[in-house]
């Protein structure tokens, strides 16, 4: 199983779409928490999703676990996963008292 290449175009939409989801379900705090803490086994965990593609392509599809594994091999890009939740949870918060202003 040869591990697919990924553009910077494809990573950036990856990323921001799993920052969506994140901010979506309000779970920045943890996510950032773990993302951060893990951040130097960032390599390892890409090599477990090769490891794992076996059981996870099932679930996810085996296109998506190995265009992760490549993502997740370089630190830089939980760094921006980390930072585009930041930066949507921001964008969320903004807009909460503005929406609530609205409805009066």
């Amino acid at each position: 199983m040869a591990l697919e290449t990924v553009s910077d175009r494809q990573r950036d939409e990856m990323i921001d779409a799993l920052a969506r989801k994140v901010v979506a379900r309000r779970l920045e705090t943890p996510a950032i928490f773990i993302l951060e803490s893990h951040q130097p086994l960032s390599f390892v965990i890409s090599q477990s999703l090769l490891l794992s593609a076996p059981v996870l392509g099932t679930f996810f599809g085996f296109g998506a676990v190995n265009r992760w594994a490549h993502i997740l091999e370089d630190r830089e890009n939980v760094t921006r996963l980390v930072q585009r939740i930041e930066a949507l949870a921001a964008e969320t918060k903004r807009a909460q008292p503005q929406a609530g202003r609205d409805k009066s």
